[in-house]
């Protein structure tokens, strides 16, 4: 059970992580630390929201019915990240960026290794 905090912890860090250094990196001249780290905030609490709603569930079916490859996880979470950023881009009003498409699948698929890596392999060696 302590194995399955610390992925989901480690999880949401990886994307709020992944958040503050595009918004750094991407921005350019624009961007500052303060807007960084708000920015990597709110997408800590809708990975901490999507960890809660999607990822808890789907660990508890996999590990029900003995599904512990890497592969398993990574393809849950594209089906997690491009819905994130369809659902999002709907309520943001925001047009097609294939950007914030990339970007979701990117974070979703790190987050997805580190949570495996912590969660499943770690247990089942």
């Amino acid at each position: 059970m302590i194995r399955f905090v610390a992925a989901c912890l480690l999880a949401v860090f990886t994307v709020s992580l992944f958040a503050f250094s595009i918004v750094l990196i991407g921005s350019g001249e624009y961007a500052t630390v303060k807007t960084a780290l708000l920015i990597a905030f709110i997408a800590g609490v809708a990975s901490a929201v999507i960890i809660a709603i999607w990822v808890v569930p789907m660990h508890m079916i996999l590990e029900k019915y003995n599904f512990f490859r890497l592969s398993c996880y990574v393809a849950l979470s594209v089906v997690a990240s491009l819905a994130f950023s369809v659902f999002y881009g709907m309520w943001a009003e925001i047009k097609f960026d294939i950007a914030l498409y990339a970007s979701c699948l990117v974070v979703g698929v790190l987050s997805s290794i580190v949570f495996w890596y912590i969660a499943v392999c770690k247990k089942h060696k």
